[in-house]
C-alpha cells in the first residue's frame, strides 16, 4: 500500500490503524512529499529543537480551513515522528507526561493525543491532532523559541500549507478570523432559522387562536356558550360536542335540544354562533367557567385547515 492508496475516507486511530499508517509512510519512495494532514519527522524527543518541531507542525494543523481539512481522515491531522520513506530508526520514548508538558510550553487549545507504536523493533510516535471547528480561535505559538538563525517571538501563527507548516501569511491570517467568526454567524443564522419558523407558526395559527367557546347572552334566563370569533375571516363546518363523549343541549326559540352533536355551517368574522349550547348534564341556570374547558369545537379556516379547540388547547388536525 502506498500513500496515495491509503484509505483517507476515515480518520485511523486504533493502535493497528496507526501502525498501518507508519507501515504506508515507511513503505513509500524516497521522493513520497508530505500531505496537508500528514507529516514525518526523525527528531529527537529530547532535545528542545524536537519538541519546537512538533509543537510547531500541531498548531499548524489546527490552523488549517475547515473545509480543506475535511478533505482527508475526517479532519484529523498526523504527526509522526521515527520513521520515514524507506527508514525507519525509531525514536527514545519519553514518557507521555513529561513530553505532553514541554509541548504544552509551546501551545495551548488544540487537541491532540501521542501514541507510541511499536514498529519492526523500533518505537514510534503517532501524535493524532483532532480537527479544526468553525469558532476555533486562532492558535498561535505561546513562548519564543531561537536556535542559531532560527527564531519565532511568542504571538506567532503558524498554518499548514499543501505539505509543510509555515508562518501564516495575511490570507491565511483572514481564513482564521472567518473561521473563528463562524461559529457566531451559525448561531445567528439558527436564531433567525427559529424566529422565522415562529413567526410562520403564529401566523399559521393566527385566525384558529381568535376561535374558541365564549359566554352567551343570557336568554329566557338560560345561560351558556357560543362558539366564538373575533378573527376577520369567517370560520365554517363549525362543530360542537363534549370532550368525554357526553350530549349536547343546545337552545333553540322551540325550547333545548339535547344532541350528540351540534354544527353550524358559518360563524362569520367577529361575530358569534347563532345558537347557544352546554354540557347536556349542566344547570341551565348558571354558567360554570369550568363547562368551556368540557366543550370541543372543530372548524374549518380561511385557508382551509382544519382545527380542534379544547378549552385553551389548540391543534391542527389536517
Amino acid at each position: 500500500m502506498s500513500l496515495s492508496t491509503f484509505d483517507k475516507t476515515r480518520a485511523s486511530r486504533t493502535e493497528d490503524e496507526l501502525r498501518a499508517l507508519v507501515d504506508v509512510i515507511h513503505a513509500s519512495p524516497l521522493a513520497t512529499q508530505e500531505t496537508n494532514w500528514l507529516e514525518w519527522k526523525c527528531l529527537d524527543l529530547g532535545a528542545t529543537d524536537g519538541v519546537f518541531a512538533i509543537a510547531k507542525t500541531i498548531l499548524g494543523f489546527a490552523n488549517r480551513a475547515v473545509a480543506v481539512a475535511e478533505l482527508a481522515c475526517e479532519g484529523v491531522a498526523y504527526m509522526v515522528v521515527g520513521v520515514e520513506p524507506q527508514s525507519a530508526p525509531g525514536i527514545t520514548a519519553v514518557d507521555h507526561a513529561t513530553l505532553g508538558q514541554k509541548i504544552k510550553s509551546y501551545l495551548s487549545g488544540p487537541r491532540w493525543t501521542p501514541h507510541y507504536v511499536e514498529y519492526r523493533g523500533s518505537t514510534v510516535l503517532v501524535i493524532v491532532v483532532e480537527p479544526p471547528r468553525n469558532g476555533d480561535r486562532i492558535f498561535a505559538l505561546m513562548k519564543e523559541f531561537t536556535k542559531g538563525t532560527t527564531s519565532f517571538k511568542r504571538g506567532t501563527v503558524f498554518h499548514r500549507g499543501t505539505a509543510e507548516t509555515e508562518q501564516a501569511g495575511p490570507g491565511e491570517i483572514d481564513m482564521l478570523a472567518d473561521r473563528c467568526a463562524a461559529s457566531a454567524v451559525a448561531a445567528d443564522m439558527a436564531r433567525l432559522a427559529d424566529a422565522q419558523d415562529a413567526w410562520k407558526d403564529a401566523e399559521h395559527s393566527r385566525q384558529a387562536r381568535a376561535v374558541g367557546i365564549v359566554p352567551a347572552q343570557s336568554n329566557l334566563g338560560r345561560t351558556g356558550w357560543r362558539v366564538g370569533n373575533s378573527s376577520d375571516h369567517a370560520v365554517t363546518n363549525v362543530r360542537v360536542r363534549t370532550a368525554i363523549g357526553g350530549r349536547v343541549t343546545v337552545y333553540h326559540g322551540s325550547g333545548p335540544e339535547q344532541v350528540d352533536e351540534h354544527e353550524e355551517a358559518v360563524v362569520p368574522a367577529h361575530s358569534t354562533s347563532q345558537l347557544t349550547i352546554r354540557p347536556a348534564d349542566s344547570e341551565g341556570l348558571f354558567t360554570d367557567p369550568s363547562e368551556a374547558g368540557r366543550l370541543q369545537v372543530t372548524f374549518e379556516d380561511a385557508n382551509g385547515h382544519i382545527w380542534e379547540r379544547i378549552g385553551s388547547q389548540l391543534r391542527e388536525l389536517n
